[in-house]
Parts: C-alpha cells; structure tokens; sequence
C-alpha cells in the first residue's frame, strides 16, 4: 500500500454563483404572411407555420430548427416596397435630338444597348436594340414618327424626341431591374401551335422558380388538361391537376396560398407546353430591423445572434449593426453582447459573377463593424415544410452550423466535416453557385462563403466565419466574437454581484490613500477570472485580470476592473515540405 504525502491543500472558493448558459437561441427578423410585430418564441415547426405562415423568414427559422432542434425567437416585419428601377442612361457618341426618355416597368433585370444603324430624323433612322448585354439583338426596325419604340417583352420603351437636325443618332445603354415582390417575365415553350396565353398575377412573398407543364393538353374552359407545377425550377412538382372549366389556377407554397395565380387566356394548350418564369423576393428596410431589435433587445432572454432574413447594403449592414455596438455599449445591467448575421444581395439575371463579385467588393469595402457577419453567396437546400430545393443565401446554412458547434469554433473548420448533402453549389459536377475555391474575390473581402475542396467531391464546406472587423482588429472571426461576448455577460454578471459591497480602503498613511485595498482587489480579480475560467476554459488561448489599485473610491466614482483575453489562433495557411531523400542524408540528419 503506497502512502500519501502528508500535505495540506486549500481551495478558494467564491460564494457567487454567476451562469451564463452558452445559449442556443437565436432570434430572427424577415418577412411572414402573417402574425404578430413582437418578438415570439417557437419551439417547432408546426407552432411556427400556424402563428407566421410562410414567407422567408419562417422558411429560414423552419430550416434551422430542423438542422439543430434549437428554438428561435421570430420578430416579424412588412416588406418594404421598393419599386422596379432604371439605371443610369450611357450615352455612346450621342448627337441626337435629345437623350431619350425611358418609361414602363421592368419586369425583369435587363442591359439594355441601342445602336444606331442608320441616323436621322423620326421615320426616317433605323435602330436596333439588345436586352441582354448585346449577346442577342433585334432586327434594326425604323423609329415611329411618335419617336416611341417599345423595348421588347422588358415593360419598357424608349422615347425619342424631335428636334433640328437628326433626331436619332449614336448609341446609348443602361441597366434595369424589377421590383421587389414583382412576377417576372412568362417564357413559353410550346411544341405546337398552342395558342392560349398564360400570366402570373399577384404579389410573392417569396422568390420562386416557377415551372408550369402541361401533362394533358385541351382548349381552356373546357374539361380535360393537365398540369403541374414548380417553384424550384423544375426539381420538385405538385401532384397532376386538373384545370377542370376554370381559366385560373392558385399557386400554392406549401398548403399555404403563395399569392399567385396562373391565368390561361381563352385558346388552346397542348401536352408538353411548358411556361417558365420567377419572381423577386420582399425587401427588407434597416428602420423596420432596427425597431424589431429594439423589441428583442428587450426580452429577458439570452439570445446569442440575430438572423436578418433579406438582402442588405454595406449602408443597411452598417446601420444594423451600430444597433448591436449601442446594445453591448450600455450599463452593465441592460447591456447585451450580441452580433448580427445578414446576406448580401445575389448576382443579378444578367450579371457577370466577376461583376457581382467586384460590386460587392466596392460597396462593402468601408464597412467596419465587428457585430456584423454577412453571408454571399446562395446554394441549394431542402425545405423542410415544403421537400423543395430551393436556392437560398449562405447565410441560413450558417445558422445551424453555429449552434450546434462549440463557439470557439471557426464555420471553416474543415475537420468537422462537411456540410449536409442537401447543401448543393454543384449539379451533375457543373457549378450552379459562387464557390470560394474558384475566386477568392468575396472571401478576401471578409464576406462569409462556401467553397469545395479538390479532394473533396461535390461536398460543401464553409471557406471562414468572418466579421467586418477593422483591419488589424482582433474580433475578425464570428468564433472570437461568440467567445468574447459571452465572456462579457460573465464579467458583466460578476461585476453586478459587487454593486454596494462595502470594500476597504488604503489609510490616509498607506499607498494610495483612498483606493481599494490590494486584498479586496485581488479577491474581485480571482472572482472574474474563475468565473470566466470555468465556463470558457479552453475557448481561449490566456487570460488576465487587473483591477485598479490607485482609483480614489468614492459616491459616483467608478472603480475600473480590465480582463484581457488573448483568443485562439487559427490556421488558415499551412506549408507542406515533402520529397525523397537518400538513406545516407536520412542517417546524416539522425
């Protein structure tokens, strides 16, 4: 029998409990079809779909709760109506009458060019045009004495004016877009001499693919075709149904009415006519995101991040996320120490993805905010109300990743495997979606993104879990501000279970007369550093704790306390040296 050393040991313990549970929850803020403007917690799937319908937002929430089983706290807002828009008007050695003028509606995003073929007055010059960039053109067609040429199937004409001289010469060209919440262009594909014409009217809540194929032909009003229908580009379907006498069809997302119809003008389908169109999804405003997180700011509960579901600005980011520096900047006791994950907006129809990407470049480029994470990018997932493929923002697949994996943990940890075989930016082995691995431009610009590995399939991994921290700041890594913050609720937490202790004070003969005396100053040092030790040992790499010793105490003086933490480091770049070498150098080298 061994015997033990006679010793004696002494365990300083403090007598307040302080807990700041790693929290699960999050909240969310987007777009719903219904239910209340307050902040409401669900805990499933079916609570979520009865109170808030569908729409984004609950997609979102519903998708994140189906990864991780987590609750989340959904703050609905209305969309902000932004209208279909006209971008500047380029004038390519124009010496017409005048500018033209553009009007109508865009009902999808166009690079519309003009050119010139032959110059001169009203009736008399001739033109063509090109909606796509000037990958396809129209046959040059002379101006109408009225000067007003419509722009195709685009929603928009151009209006030439009159003047002296030549009323039409040169080139000029400019970009257009839809609303939010617009119905975009039908495309038909017939395989006959079908005639009935097919619309979609109503207003979205929701981008969709929409695919209308005829699986019996007929003559509408009359008993006998067929359909079914997509709003994932063709990758699921509705069950066949049966038109019946009607000449509209609801259009439905999941059992709930998207707001759409199709309308069949009187005339004929036939079996295998196709229609193909899409539409844009809501808007959000940054006012209406601030006044929810004003709301969620006020719950007593420990939500981590906030999801805002919809496209933002560096504007819009940065206005955000000045909510979240203002929430962790106030007293101790109200503060929260939160963060922000958004999505920034998606490549445009006739878009270059070295166009996008650079846009995206520029205008984030001046944002600096270390609250702030912001996803580009989207990929394929599955609905788990709908069994739809749809393309969403790398945000939403972030959400899940983030919490059920430790905090301190980069989304780009490769060893912690792949993302789920129900995230796709490959199909049949082509790209469908920004991979990081291809062009690095959105990743350097500390954008959140997917990529692939080479060795690696088709699985998809997250590239880095990035913040808009400064340059050089040290809170760039969405794991280093999760860490941080919940550090902070601890020393906040502790820092409250001072308040009014009665604490004593250097002599008027000692050094320092009047501040606190180095054995209470060291008891709230030891008290900080355990309490953040035994929640986040090993989530960090050091840690130091120093109260002030010279700060004279008295009413409505404070007493500063400073932790510092040095956060992990993580690898982003490694350097591998491999070769044969001969037996005689490995012996040399033993």
């Amino acid at each position: 029998m061994a015997l033990a050393l006679p010793s004696a040991r002494l365990r300083v313990r403090s007598n307040r409990a302080v807990f700041a549970p790693l929290s699960r929850i999050h909240s969310v803020v987007g777009v719903c079809s219904k239910g209340p403007f307050t902040p409401t917690r669900v805990a499933d799937t079916d609570a979520l779909t009865s109170t808030f319908g569908f729409g984004p937002a609950v997609k979102a929430l519903a998708y994140e709760m189906g990864k991780t089983g987590a609750p989340g706290i959904m703050r609905r807002i209305l969309p902000d109506p932004v209208a279909a828009s006209v971008g500047e008007l380029v004038l390519d050695d124009w010496d017409g009458a005048a500018a033209p003028a553009i009007s109508g509606t865009a009902n999808n995003h166009y690079h519309i060019m003009w050119e010139t073929v032959v110059a001169g007055e009203l009736n008399t010059a001739t033109g063509r045009y090109s909606l796509d960039g000037g990958e396809t053109w129209t046959t040059a067609a002379t101006v109408p004495t009225n000067g007003i040429v419509a722009l195709g199937g685009s929603g928009l004409t151009a209006t030439f004016s009159a003047g002296t001289g030549d009323d039409v010469g040169g080139d000029f060209s400019f970009e257009a877009f839809p609303a939010a919440q617009a119905v975009l262009s039908v495309v038909a594909t017939r395989v006959g001499s079908s005639t009935s014409v097919v619309t979609i009217t109503g207003t979205p809540l929701d981008a969709y693919e929409i695919v209308l194929e005829t699986l019996a032909g007929g003559t509408v009003g009359t008993a006998g075709i067929v359909l079914r229908y997509s709003l994932d580009g063709g990758r699921t379907f509705t069950k066949p149904i049966r038109l019946g006498t009607a000449n509209t069809l609801q259009i439905n997302d999941g059992t709930e009415d998207s707001g759409l119809d199709f309308a069949f003008a009187a005339g004929t389908l036939e079996t295998g006519d196709g229609f193909a169109s899409g539409t844009t999804e809501p808007a959000i405003a940054a006012s209406d995101v601030v006044t929810a997180l004003g709301q969620l700011d006020a719950l007593a509960v420990n939500w981590r991040f906030a999801h805002i579901v919809g496209a933002v600005n560096a504007t819009a980011a940065g206005t955000i996320g000045a909510e979240f520096a203002t929430f962790a900047a106030d007293e101790l006791s109200n503060a929260r120490f939160a963060w922000a994950l958004m999505s920034a907006r998606d490549r445009r129809r006739l878009e270059t993805e070295t166009a996008w990407e650079n846009a995206l470049d520029d205008d984030f480029d001046g944002l600096e905010n270390a609250r702030v994470a912001v996803g580009s990018g989207y990929a394929r997932i599955t609905c788990p109300i709908t069994r739809r493929r749809n393309r969403r923002p790398v945000a939403w697949i972030a959400v899940p990743e983030l919490l059920r994996r430790p905090i301190e943990e980069d989304l780009g940890r490769k060893a912690s495997g792949a993302l789920s075989t129900d995230v796709a930016i490959y199909e049949d082995g082509e790209r469908i979606e920004h991979d990081a691995r291809v062009s690095q431009t959105l990743q350097g610009a500390r954008f959140v993104t997917l990529r692939t590995f080479k060795r690696s399939g088709d699985s998809v991994f997250f590239t880095r879990g990035s913040t808009f921290d400064a340059e050089g700041g040290l809170e760039g890594y969405i794991a280093r501000r999760q860490v941080l913050d919940v550090a902070s609720d601890i020393f906040a937490q502790v820092l409250e279970e001072q308040l009014m202790d009665g604490v004593e004070v250097n002599a008027s003969d000692e050094e320092n007369p009047g501040a606190i005396t180095e054995a209470n100053a060291a008891r709230i040092d030891r008290e900080v550093e355990t309490a953040i030790r035994r929640q986040l040992e090993g989530k960090f790499s050091g840690l130091s704790v120093r109260t002030s010793r010279t700060t004279v105490l008295a009413a409505g003086v404070r007493l500063p306390c400073k932790v510092s933490i040095v956060g992990l480091e993580y690898l982003e770049q490694l350097d591998g040296d491999i070769g044969f070498v001969t037996p005689e150098l490995v012996a040399l080298a033993a």
